[in-house]
């Protein structure tokens, strides 16, 4: 977020954003509004806001008649006032939600359009948006998914490209090590760290003035990714649904982690990382695994986000195709996911997980049947 993507205009003069946006969604005393300070402090441009104490007018802009001349002038908010930086709002979800919908245009147009007493202008919000917010029930309710878990409509939600859920979990490790953290500070006991926050404002400064390409294979890897985490919509009916702004987060955050490592060129693995953080910001921080049988054999046990990944690209691999073999359609799976295949075991080892969800998908769950030795998706079975 602090380095951005790259901003972009196509041959119709259209503006594509470059800049990433970021909300965080955790339980109380787990730092946010302290995370949010510390960002601000590592760009030039950077403002704190508070949502709770923040008007529409003081987050984008205002109009205000001069005490002097009588004439109308326009006061800066928070959002132009973080140009070419980042804007941190705190209390995100204490927002009214006139508010929450005032600044849709600036934080994917990245403008402001004023049009009051008699004056009409588009100003610029270039900037990053971190937002913070807290659960509705004031802690994260793990059974749930984000969306239930925070007050907030779908467009803003879709403009945010990553989020990120912080649990305050009870730890023995965890909770001893942020204790000391907490009594060092007390006693100004200052740990040495890695990098000084000089020499890190000063290569953030220097990589967010790159502007690296998107090679063949990236570009590739893009699309594929991109119609992956479409075909995922087709078994979580119940969270939001992914949309074209996913891809172009896609392409904003490969550019990102290529300008974090310091790369002209977005690889293969700068989009791989960036597909991981949008998978990984999407799915429910927790829910009980799946267990089924396969006939007389043990019970199987597989984790609920790769039973319903996979679930998911087994139906798309059917209705794409109309029908396939159970054998085929294993190994075009199988396929679709080499890239994440490391080794010979491993391959055994999924392709037998596979094996086994089909089956149950089949005998137990009703989602497909066989016929002449081809497998169809069941025509009850609601996508």
């Amino acid at each position: 977020m602090l380095v951005g993507g790259v901003t972009k205009r196509t041959s119709g003069n259209m503006k594509l954003r470059g800049d990433i946006n970021i909300l965080l969604v955790g339980d109380p005393g787990t730092a946010k509004s302290q995370f949010l300070k510390q960002c601000s402090s590592l760009l030039d441009r950077s403002v704190y806001a508070s949502g709770k104490s923040s008007s529409a007018a003081g987050l984008t802009a205002s109009v205000l008649r001069d005490v002097e001349t009588g004439e109308f002038t326009i006061e800066a908010g928070a959002l132009m006032l973080a140009d070419s930086g980042v804007c941190c709002i705190d209390e995100f979800d204490k927002m009214n939600y006139k508010d929450q919908v005032s600044i849709h245009e600036a934080m994917e147009q990245q403008t402001i359009t004023i049009a009051k007493a008699g004056i009409h202008a588009t100003l610029n919000a270039k900037c990053s948006i971190l937002a913070a917010a807290n659960p509705v029930n004031g802690r994260y309710d793990k059974r749930k998914t984000l969306r239930q878990n925070i007050n907030m409509s779908a467009p803003i939600m879709s403009r945010f490209d990553l989020y990120f859920v912080l649990i305050d979990d009870v730890d023995y490790e965890s909770d001893a090590n942020i204790a000391t953290h907490i009594l060092n500070n007390h006693l100004n006991i200052e740990k040495e760290g890695y990098f000084r926050i000089e020499d890190v404002k000063a290569y953030i400064r220097h990589v967010r003035e790159m502007v690296p390409h998107i090679g063949e294979e990236a570009h590739a890897l893009l699309i594929k990714n991109y119609v992956s985490l479409r075909q995922d919509t087709l078994v979580h009916t119940q969270n939001y649904r992914i949309t074209v702004r996913h891809l172009e987060s896609m392409i904003r955050l490969s550019e990102a982690l290529a300008k974090v490592h310091c790369d002209n060129e977005v690889r293969p693995e700068h989009v791989d990382e960036a597909f991981r953080l949008i998978q990984s910001s999407m799915i429910e921080i927790s829910k009980d695994d799946v267990v089924f049988r396969v006939g007389k054999s043990e019970p199987i046990n597989v984790k609920s986000n790769d039973y319903e990944k996979i679930t998911g690209s087994l139906v798309y691999l059917i209705k794409t195709r109309e029908s396939m073999a159970a054998e085929d359609l294993v190994d075009a799976y199988l396929e679709e996911n080499e890239r994440c295949i490391e080794n010979e075991e491993q391959y055994f080892f999924e392709k037998k997980r596979v094996e086994s969800i089909l089956q149950h998908l089949m005998y137990n769950e009703g989602v497909f049947y066989e016929s002449d030795g081809m497998i169809f998706v069941h025509p009850n079975y609601d996508v």
